[in-house]
């Protein structure tokens, strides 16, 4: 199990479960920017390909969490994209998951910028999936 436990506020706190035998190793060099804002925080992990075949590559998993009750949508978002904007240039599989707290049925009367949100992600590369199959 990986954990992150926010240093600036009491509660709280992200994991991954990841199952005996899967080699994996902490990427704390993948973390917002904006380190001084308690309201959202991440946490990612890489699956090494210990086949050594170079078709098979890493997999960046990341959980990511914005509290409802903040109102930092934009910075979020812009924080989220210098992440994934980063993470691309690694080639490497990548998942993100977690709760934005962002109401994404509701894009155009959203004053949390879920459009921007979606956007974002998009121009990434990035789609939305509840359902994942490999």
């Amino acid at each position: 199990m990986c954990k992150h436990k926010p240093t600036t506020k009491e509660g709280g706190g992200l994991c991954i479960y990841v199952k005996n035998g899967i080699h994996y190793k902490i990427r704390n060099d993948i973390n917002f920017l904006n380190n001084n804002v308690s309201y959202y925080d991440c946490l990612f992990i890489e699956i090494l390909n210990n086949t050594h075949d170079a078709t098979h590559k890493n997999l960046l998993i990341g959980s990511i969490y914005r509290s409802p009750d903040s109102n930092t949508h934009n910075l979020f978002t812009q924080d989220l994209d210098q992440i994934t904007t980063r993470m691309q240039n690694e080639n490497k599989h990548i998942i993100i998951y977690g709760d934005a707290n962002i109401n994404l049925l509701n894009v155009e009367n959203n004053i949390y910028s879920a459009a921007d949100y979606l956007d974002m992600f998009m121009s990434n590369g990035f789609i939305q999936s509840d359902l994942l199959s490999f």
